[in-house]
């Protein structure tokens, strides 16, 4: 089902500090499908050497979101709602580039709920289905799987007496 691409998933998840996190090499979903890049690639953009102030693989970071939505459902501000908005706005243009660039097999958007008119959450959720996000997840898996137990084989028959 991939083109053959690079292909990630772009996720964003709030921290425990209430900072909004948006990366692509790591996350809740593991999904990256590495051998898609250059290992010293992937293997950089995770490691906490490459930013060390960052998360790995990270490449948005708001600070205070936790706090913003609070401004906007509970203080009901106009200022924070605008910000929210330009905030899932700016996600979904860092996924159409991403997409430009890589097979991105999914993302995470900011889903808005509503009452009376008014915000009462902005949650991070997949913008596929739940069904097909678990086919991706274990495909990951077998893949991981079926390369490690490729690279176990050829180290077993390289050190095979006969």
């Amino acid at each position: 089902m991939r083109t053959g691409r690079h292909g990630v998933f772009l996720h964003g998840r709030v921290n425990q500090k209430g900072n909004a996190e948006i990366n692509w090499a790591r996350g809740d979903h593991d999904i990256l499908y590495d051998e898609d890049f250059l290992a010293r690639y992937a293997t950089a953009a995770r490691s906490a050497d490459s930013v060390p102030w960052r998360g790995l693989g990270e490449l948005m970071w708001w600070r205070g979101y936790g706090l913003l939505v609070s401004d906007v459902t509970i203080h009901k501000s106009p200022a924070a709602t605008a910000l929210l908005y330009a905030h899932a706005a700016r996600l979904n243009d860092l996924g159409s580039v991403l997409a430009r660039h890589v097979d991105l097999v999914g993302a995470m958007a900011l889903n808005f709920t509503y009452q009376d008119g008014d915000v009462t959450s902005a949650d991070f959720v997949p913008t596929i289905l739940s069904d097909r996000l678990q086919e991706i997840i274990q495909e990951r898996g077998q893949r991981t799987s079926a390369r490690l137990r490729e690279a176990v084989e050829r180290m077993v028959s390289k050190f095979d007496p006969e």
